[in-house]
């Protein structure tokens, strides 16, 4: 059964006067757990999926996507995260190294691209398998959002699920 997350407004400040969630959330798996935080002026997807393989719909509810806007996944090992037509990977053996695949079928190092974004490492040892608390964070690029889509289509694999 999809599980489907309606965000309370709640979430998102504490005055119950405060504007609507700016985002629903759709998860295919009952066990994931998906919640959007606001940190000063960014947005965070808060990912926690214990079976590692997942996917989500992001729909934008205003109209405009929140900028900045970030994927924080509660993660072992990161073997992919793709958002649209771009997927992020970090190795999971040797330095961390992150690549991007981006719509033009070329796969890169992070460098200079429009779809350059750096994937946070969050965890105390900073050594993939990441311990239990550890993430994976990701602030999706503004080339993603620039046609300012209904929504987005996400899906990711651990590598050690």
């Amino acid at each position: 059964m999809i599980s489907t997350l309606l965000v309370a407004a709640a979430l998102l400040s504490a005055d119950p006067a405060s504007k609507p969630a700016p985002l629903t959330v759709q998860v295919g798996r009952d066990n994931t757990q998906v919640r959007v935080l606001t940190e000063e002026k960014t947005t965070i997807l808060d990912i926690v999926s214990p079976h590692g393989i997942d996917k989500a719909t992001i729909k934008r509810t205003t109209d405009k996507w929140p900028s900045p806007l970030v994927v924080r996944l509660h993660l072992k090992g990161l073997e992919s995260l793709r958002v649209g037509d771009v997927t992020w990977s970090v190795s999971s053996t040797g330095k961390s190294l992150v690549t991007v695949s981006v719509p033009d079928g070329g796969v890169h190092p992070l460098g200079n691209n429009p779809y350059a974004s750096v994937v946070r490492i969050v965890d105390s040892a900073k050594k993939i398998p990441l311990d239990a608390g550890g993430y994976f964070e990701l602030t999706l690029p503004a080339k993603l959002l620039e046609d300012n889509p209904a929504e987005l289509k996400l899906r990711w694999i651990d590598f050690y699920r």
